[in-house]
């Protein structure tokens, strides 16, 4: 099975942002870099990244649109061309490995395929794979995995940082890079270490170790490291009673969680490619008062199941990808890349047509003859994005009321982004003052500012101060699906 290592660098953690730096090596049999597909990306017009994401990432905006090459466009499809070759050339799936990459760079990965017309699921054939959960696992089975602490506020924690887990085997002096390429050759020699040191190879590892004859009511004992990096033992170990289950994904109850009173929460949803559930190589049995309310929890529970588990989500679809069905896919596909949006049109689903609305309006060429309207549409949307009215929290399920204040369920706002930009200024110096003076120079040129600045600038919400540190390594557009799909089912699709 070929395998890809990869990572990206972003504009913002939201994936509504952009990816401005993008690395994928496939790797041989010894690890040895067979080929490669990188790149930088030029901003597209509706981004203002966030300053915390570039004094990160390293990124000077202005030098980036300088000598960017590629569109946000042309890098999605050259990213689905390189993947979509390594897998018709092998006829078999090909892994794509990152680094805490199943809950961040996968899902963005994903959006950004979508909201370019370009399928992100390859007919099944693409494998995901963290490296996170290998680390995880490692540190609560493996003897001589280093239980190396965080630096800063906790230092007591255990810390599976790529950057730390390196300097703990030697392969990183300084301090990460956050370079895509740099980050994923460190990937790859953590691989190396892992297989070599402790058998296991992340190429052929799957980190939901529960076996396929568990059924509704088994209870299993799951371990996780103990991130106390003080404690005797390397593991915690929890107890759980599977609830639901089908081929791509599980329902189990956390007893431990139940026990103390936490309810419905105690339900933990895991997807059999894509999430970690250790097992300790010696059976460990449960703990018999827990293992009493197996019954009880599933008696209390029994109504939930994998159909109706996830709420539907009333974020931006940006934020929830997944409610776009495969027919959204392919007719917004067809829009993008054949210029026939005749079967979006008969979707009727407010979703696609703001994912296609936001792809026209970040790739209008200014002289074409609707810049007029054009701007229009773009004031709409940064009034949306950057006037804290585009809902980010997926997992709320409420929209605020009109006079409330300030919600961290929903985007941060143009002043918020530009008052702390002006805050590190006063605070940071070398090479992060100049970072953020072409940040401040990026957003005061933009077509954001130009279009919609000086209403932007009025909506100063009163949000909770965020901490600054020279250490911090049409109508459509803004709409939300009223006639969104179950989220499970999205999930169960796609995993």
């Amino acid at each position: 099975m070929p395998t890809v290592f990869y990572d990206l660098e972003t504009s913002d953690r939201y994936f509504c942002g952009q990816i401005i730096n993008y690395a994928f090596l496939e790797v041989g049999a010894e690890f040895d870099i067979r080929s490669e597909h990188c790149g930088e990306v030029r901003l597209g017009r509706l981004q203002l990244p966030s300053p915390e994401a570039i004094l990160t990432n390293r990124t000077d905006v202005m030098r980036l649109q300088e000598t960017a090459k590629l569109s946000e466009k042309e890098a999605l499809l050259g990213i689905w061309e390189y993947l979509a070759n390594l897998i018709r050339t092998s006829e078999m799936p090909l892994q794509l490995i990152g680094y805490n990459s199943s809950k961040f760079d996968l899902p963005f990965l994903r959006t950004s395929f979508i909201r370019n017309g370009l399928n992100p699921y390859f007919e099944g054939k693409l494998v995901p794979g963290d490296l996170l959960h290998a680390s995880r696992k490692l540190a609560a089975s493996a003897q001589g995995f280093p239980r190396a602490p965080a630096e800063g506020k906790d230092r007591e924690r255990l810390s599976f940082s790529l950057e730390n887990l390196c300097r703990q085997f030697g392969l990183l002096q300084g301090g990460q890079s956050h370079e895509s390429r740099g980050d994923v050759l460190l990937t790859i020699e953590l691989a190396k270490i892992y297989k070599q040191k402790f058998g296991l190879d992340i190429r052929t590892y799957s980190a939901y170790e529960v076996p396929t004859s568990a059924r509704v009511g088994d209870i299993v004992v799951g371990i996780g490291p103990q991130y106390d990096s003080k404690a005797e033992q390397a593991f915690e170990a929890t107890p759980y009673v599977l609830h639901d289950s089908n081929q791509r994904s599980a329902l189990w109850v956390n007893l431990a969680n139940y026990q103390r009173g936490k309810g419905r929460a105690s339900i933990a949803w895991f997807g059999r490619g894509s999430s970690s559930f250790f097992l300790p190589k010696a059976a460990i049995a449960a703990d018999a008062e827990l293992a009493a309310l197996a019954p009880k929890a599933m008696s209390e529970f029994k109504e939930v199941t994998l159909q109706n588990f996830f709420p539907r989500s009333v974020c931006d679809i940006e934020l929830d990808i997944y409610r776009l069905d495969f027919n959204a896919l392919e007719a917004l596909r067809q829009a993008i890349w054949e210029r026939d949006p005749r079967r979006l049109k008969s979707l009727k689903s407010a979703d696609a047509d703001a994912v296609y609305d936001r792809h026209r309006l970040a790739n209008y060429e200014w002289g074409k003859g609707k810049d007029e309207r054009v701007s229009a549409m773009l004031r709409e949307y940064a009034l949306y994005r950057y006037g804290a009215k585009m809902h980010i929290n997926k997992s709320s399920t409420a929209l605020k009321e009109a006079e409330d204040l300030y919600s961290a369920d929903y985007h941060e706002t143009y002043a918020d982004l530009i008052g702390r930009i002006e805050r590190y200024l006063g605070t940071t110096k070398g090479q992060d003052l100049a970072l953020m003076e072409a940040l401040r120079t990026y957003y005061q040129s933009s077509d954001i500012y130009r279009v919609a600045g000086v209403d932007l600038l009025k909506i100063d919400l009163k949000r909770p101060q965020v901490e600054v540190s020279a250490q911090v390594a049409e109508p459509s557009l803004g709409a939300s699906c009223s006639e969104q799909k179950d989220a499970v089912l999205r999930k169960e699709a796609v995993h």
